[in-house]
């Protein structure tokens, strides 16, 4: 009860938002009695094509037997304008959409069912192809994250092994561009599957293996930051890049004090003094987080609305606490994800109506060098809900956003550069920009570390 209250009283706080595409149906079921919420059976992802109908069926379960409202929410309301929900038998529904030529790509929708009181959310992606036989584009699978560190004084060269594979196309090419000078790309193995066992649709998937090799110049090693640009082509759909920042050190790092914050390095202004590393273990790091920034234990449950595909970390990276966005929900729908219009994504209009979790210290003179190290464990609902590392609220250091929801199988490695700071003080800040259409398990972070070279 007491999660629900406060999930109630962040909703109440939340910013209006424009109306959302918004079809509604009813679903007739009697009774009354304990108002629980209706439960909405799971949907799938669903793949359409340009012209033809698409029906998804609904189907829901209230305890009590209460009247029941279907519906439907997406941040793409002139998309799906001509989508409806139509009321089907008992307490079912149906989604009913055509798509048109320019809806190819994917976009997701939440599912909703309400009793009046309740409501329940399911959020799927529905993928629109041009002909029935695009159905499939290539994805990496290795290495994880869009980031590598290079410590130089390990060896004069660097690997990186690759992987890529695609569900309907037997031979996946993988090249650079531009190519790295120096650095050579080898695809070691392309390893096609037996044909689908639809026989009309003939598809094969393949798993590619690549290494890329490098041993930076003289030249090369002076400038600390490259972009490796790789290109999977399966030579069926448009080429799938991937883009990694390669972050050089040529030099040993300061070891980085650790532990609670009272044992770390610290100014005259009490500001941490980088090299340190925060595991959030005795104490919170001195960070301060405001609207859903929680710091403890990771513990969370699906209730009060959450999609049905949250994915929340099973345990931190380390030990047993980290820094997360409501420990043990969803993050609040707090709708201030919009930019410049109503349809952009991936553009944060206003800094100041973000969950923020800040962080300040200073990074001493005389280094050549600086970076910052976090574990992450990132589960919103993108592209309309994204993250993004800020020095103060004006300055975009990093931003996370990707086009589509996958689901998150582990934490990742992230690297920020912060050589431009060197001998100034840096207002650290992790910004969440949320939707109001489906809240996922949220942005979890551990682990951080600032490094001085």
């Amino acid at each position: 009860m007491a999660r629900l209250q406060r999930h109630l009283s962040r909703a109440a706080a939340s910013a209006p938002v424009p109306a959302l595409a918004v079809a509604l149906a009813l679903a007739l079921a009697g009774g009354c009695g304990l108002n629980l919420p209706p439960q909405l059976s799971p949907v799938d992802n669903h793949v359409a094509y340009v012209g033809t109908p698409l029906e998804i069926e609904l189907d829901s379960y209230d305890p009590e037997g209460d009247r029941l409202t279907y519906g439907f929410e997406t941040q793409e309301a002139a998309r799906f304008a001509s989508a409806r929900v139509v009321a089907g038998a008992g307490n079912g529904a149906a989604f009913v959409w055509t798509p048109q030529p320019g809806d190819e790509g994917e976009h997701q929708v939440a599912f909703v069912v309400s009793d009046g009181a309740h409501v329940n959310r399911r959020v799927v992606t529905i993928s629109v192809f041009a002909d029935p036989m695009a159905v499939s584009r290539p994805r990496f699978r290795q290495p994880l994250g869009d980031s590598v560190a290079i410590d130089l004084a390990e060896g004069p060269c660097v690997d990186i092994e690759i992987a890529v594979d695609d569900d309907d196309s037997p031979d996946v090419s993988l090249t650079q561009s531009p190519a790295i000078v120096g650095s050579t790309l080898t695809q070691l193995a392309t390893q096609p599957s037996l044909p689908s066992a639809d026989s009309s649709r003939a598809t094969a998937s393949a798993a590619v293996a690549a290494r890329f090799h490098w041993c930076p110049s003289a030249t090369q090693k002076k400038q600390p930051l490259h972009v490796l640009r790789l290109v999977a082509d399966d030579r069926e759909h448009e080429p799938v890049v991937k883009e990694l920042q390669l972050l050089i050190t040529t030099a040993t790092p300061s070891t980085p004090p650790s532990g609670p914050t009272g044992g770390l390095n610290k100014s005259a202004s009490g500001l941490l003094i980088a090299p340190f590393l925060l595991d959030f273990e005795k104490d919170n790091g001195g960070l301060s987080g405001d609207r859903d920034w929680e710091w403890g234990r990771p513990s969370f449950t699906n209730t009060d609305g959450c999609s049905a595909g949250a994915t929340a970390p099973p345990a931190a990276h380390s030990g047993e606490r980290v820094w997360g966005t409501v420990l043990d929900g969803c993050y609040s729908p707090l709708g201030n994800n919009k930019g410049t219009s109503s349809s952009s994504t991936c553009e944060n209009g206003d800094t100041t109506d973000d969950s923020v979790l800040a962080l300040s210290f200073e990074i001493p003179a005389g280094k050549t060098s600086a970076y910052l190290t976090f574990y992450e464990w990132r589960d919103v609902f993108t592209p309309f809900d994204f993250a993004e590392v800020r020095a103060g609220s004006s300055k975009l250091l990093r931003q996370f956003c990707d086009t589509s929801y996958e689901k998150p199988t582990g934490w990742v490695k992230r690297f920020v550069s912060l050589t431009a700071y060197i001998g100034k003080r840096v207002d650290l800040s992790f910004h969440l920009v949320a939707s109001t259409v489906a809240n996922y398990a949220g942005w979890y972070i551990d682990d951080l570390e600032v490094k001085v070279y």
